[in-house]
Order: C-alpha cells, then structure tokens, then sequence
C-alpha cells in the first residue's frame, strides 16, 4: 500500500497517482486509510483472522505511518499531517479507553479489531518527524 513511498520506489507521477487513489473516500476514512477498497468485493472489517482476511478493510497503524511517511517524502505533507493526526487521534482514544494500544482498527467505527499492541516508539517517531 504505501511501501513504494515510503521507500522512496516511485516516480513522482507514480506518487501522484497513488496519493489520488489513498484519497479517494474508498480508501480514507475518518480513522485513516483503508487496507482495502470498501468497493472491494473482498472488503469487510471482521474482527477474525484467517489467512489474510484482516488486511481486507481494516486501519492499520504500520501501514498508515508508512504512507504518511511516503507522503512527506514526495511532497505531500499536508496529507502527511493529516493522517498522521488521525492515526495520533485513534491511538489517544483507544489508550484512554482501553489503555493500551492496538495495531488495526474498525475502518468504518474506530473500534479495535485486533489485540496487539503498537509501539510507542513508532508513534512517538512519526509525530516527532512530519
């Protein structure tokens, strides 16, 4: 999803396609981007892990700090804060929720749907840079 940015892969219409593409409200949601298009036939957000079905929908944090990070690289940086701020926004609500963090969240509600928790360090680093 956002490794070819992050990574530094693409060219910079490349990069702009794929910003577009993470723009669209297929893939943004209020929590960040989506792991999958809710146009998907294969989207769905369940809370259940058989072979690869929790990345078919679902905001993962590794995925989003990648792409905000991508982002900033190629120019982007408002898209960068922007979803740097929403991933931030999810986290801080669900530690003073649960009190811990978690790795993938409900694309369409926020909620947890998965129980590993996300680094500190990784967050820290990301709102620290952008």
């Amino acid at each position: 999803m956002g490794h070819p940015l992050w990574a530094g892969l693409a060219n910079n219409s490349q990069a702009e396609a794929i910003v577009s593409t993470m723009k669209q409200a297929d893939m943004w949601t209020k929590y960040g981007i989506r792991s999958t298009s809710s146009a998907d036939p294969r989207y769905s957000n369940a809370n259940e892990i058989k072979p690869y079905s929790n990345w078919r929908g679902p905001v993962w944090i590794n995925a989003n700090a990648m792409l905000a990070y991508g982002f900033n690289r190629y120019g982007f940086s408002s898209e960068a804060q922007q979803l740097a701020q929403q991933i931030t926004d999810l986290l801080a609500a669900d530690i003073t929720n649960s009190h811990t963090w978690h790795e993938c969240y409900n694309s369409e509600n926020g909620a947890c749907n998965l129980c590993l928790c996300v680094s500190t360090a990784s967050l820290t680093q990301l709102s620290l840079s952008l």
